[in-house]
């Protein structure tokens, strides 16, 4: 069966070549290495472009980037680590890309595992729920899915936490924060996340999930909702630190 299995997926590649999603090149797949975890790219991007992606070296340097940006009062979150950094034309943000807009969910499912593997090299794996950053249901309705759920399921299969898609929703439609100045980001999304009832997170940990972190003020008001609502800890894991 596996050989079948092989024999098949060698006769599509041959007329419907993968392609690169970063480059557009043709991308030559090595199946025996498919269980790999660590191969999680290869059917998104060719070797060259992988080579290219650039990882996050000290595992604190998400906090302690982030840390800055806000007053200790209006901090809440405990402890923040990222999988990819971002540099001058970066892959990753190509592959984010195709993940958000063009509907490629299997890159926030293997690279969410992959994230989940770093957890545990670090030990962040104490936690009582999973909870994905929402995105806004219009803007859910429009591209079809939350990546941030797909990030969160990957690391659902690694560390078997609960996942706990509905404990947050946003409120109100915002667009790219990308052109913001720090304050005007915070100010942007001030009240538009709301805490669903039906838990109850009092003493829990919580480790919340996103595709992408730049300043932290996203995630930082999710925290601040589950800290008012009692939990005991907040910790963020993002695929790219930005």
């Amino acid at each position: 069966m596996n050989i079948i299995f092989r024999v098949l997926h060698h006769f599509v590649d041959f007329f419907y070549p993968p392609i690169c999603l970063v480059c557009g090149d043709k991308i030559n797949l090595d199946y025996k290495s498919a269980k790999n975890p660590h191969i999680v790219s290869t059917e998104f991007c060719c070797a060259k472009c992988k080579s290219r992606i650039t990882f996050v070296e000290n595992i604190n340097k998400t906090i302690i980037d982030i840390i800055p940006n806000y007053d200790p009062d209006d901090f809440a979150i405990t402890n923040a680590i990222s999988l990819f950094k971002n540099t001058i034309d970066p892959p990753i943000i190509n592959l984010i890309y195709a993940l958000k807009y063009r509907g490629y969910t299997r890159i926030g499912l293997e690279y969410g595992q992959w994230l989940g593997e770093v957890l545990i090299s670090e030990k962040m794996t104490d936690y009582d729920y999973i909870v994905p950053v929402p995105i806004h249901s219009a803007r859910k309705r429009e591209r079809g899915f939350n990546q941030s759920d797909l990030i969160a399921q990957g690391i659902n299969k690694i560390l078997k936490i609960k996942i706990a898609f509905d404990l947050l929703k946003k409120t109100k439609y915002t667009f790219s924060q990308t052109s913001l100045s720090i304050s005007e980001r915070l100010q942007n999304l001030k009240n538009i996340f709301v805490f669903n009832e039906k838990y109850n997170v009092t003493g829990k940990k919580i480790l919340l999930v996103d595709d992408v972190i730049t300043t932290g003020s996203t995630l930082n008001n999710c925290a601040l909702v589950l800290l008012e609502n009692k939990a005991q800890q907040v910790d963020v894991a993002t695929l790219l630190k930005a």
